[in-house]
């Protein structure tokens, strides 16, 4: 999903822009450091389930107004 939304005209990635921004708001509304908790781990890996839950709820409305805009965008060039 992160990668779908980060990806602009499948050409440019943005997925760790994207990734970063979550993680801060993951920050600011639970109160930690997922950095600092993460120790060298893999950011994803250390998550709870309320922050999973979290990223997930902000993530989908984008992403599904995404995957309508890139459909869109392929049925009116294949006509």
């Amino acid at each position: 999903m992160v990668t779908f939304l980060g990806t602009v005209e499948m050409k440019e990635n943005y997925t760790g822009r994207l990734y970063r921004q979550l993680y801060r708001k993951i920050d600011k509304q639970f109160r930690t450091d997922v950095y600092t908790r993460s120790k060298g781990n893999k950011i994803l890996d250390i998550l709870t389930t309320e922050e999973m839950e979290y990223i997930l709820m902000d993530l989908y409305p984008r992403y599904e107004a995404k995957k309508v805009a890139v459909g869109r965008r392929r049925y009116k060039d294949w006509f």
